[in-house]
């Protein structure tokens, strides 16, 4: 599968410098065409910036969802793109039916966790990673996983684990979110060679 990548972050995204690295040196055969923010002020612009990647801020302000306008810019930017998958690395908001519709299997999520464990509304940042200590487990990780209508259920691509040891919920964050960038790295290289199908259930 050729790969044009649209990503949507709201923050840094650091796990959007991993997968340029990787493009940038011939590891991942791959175009990384646009990111999109909701964050006026996300550091993932600098990094878009950088690497002369176009970038965009849409959110409710500037396109306020009305008639479906904000989606549809969202959509009119992908297509002037030509995007066909979608990376979400941090984003912070819930994807909406109509992207999903028209993007159907082609939108990827890393979730810091071995989902189906910590998951659902409200399960992001450090949440996720202070639930895992309450919850005492033993094992935490990294999930890269399809995008549905539902948050954190769709079809699991690839996971992996990391002891959760002696970490607080930052150490955790940082431990996994490194981690989170090499697995997103692999899992797009096994979609463009076709070893993992999107299309498969």
């Amino acid at each position: 599968m050729d790969l044009r990548i649209g990503f949507f972050a709201s923050h840094d995204g650091s796990n959007v410098v991993t997968v340029f690295d990787n493009i940038k040196e011939g590891k991942l055969d791959a175009q990384a065409c646009v990111i999109i923010s909701n964050n006026s002020d996300a550091g993932v612009f600098d990094i878009a910036r950088d690497n002369g990647v176009a970038y965009y801020c849409l959110n409710d302000k500037n396109y306020p969802q009305e008639k479906g306008s904000l989606d549809d810019s969202i959509l009119d930017v992908l297509s002037s793109y030509n995007v066909n998958l979608i990376v979400l690395a941090g984003y912070a908001k819930k994807i909406s039916g109509k992207i999903i519709g028209v993007y159907k299997n082609r939108i990827l999520n890393i979730h810091p966790s071995l989902l189906p464990k910590h998951g659902g509304r409200g399960m992001y940042g450090l949440n996720v990673h202070q639930s895992v200590l309450e919850s005492g487990d033993k094992k935490s990780g990294s999930t890269i996983h399809l995008v549905t209508g539902e948050y954190d259920v769709g079809r699991i691509l690839a996971q992996e684990e990391v002891d959760v040891g002696e970490d607080d919920a930052d150490a955790l964050s940082k431990k996994i979110s490194f981690l989170g960038g090499e697995m997103l790295v692999r899992a797009l290289d096994e979609i463009q060679s076709g070893l993992i199908d999107l299309n498969a259930r």
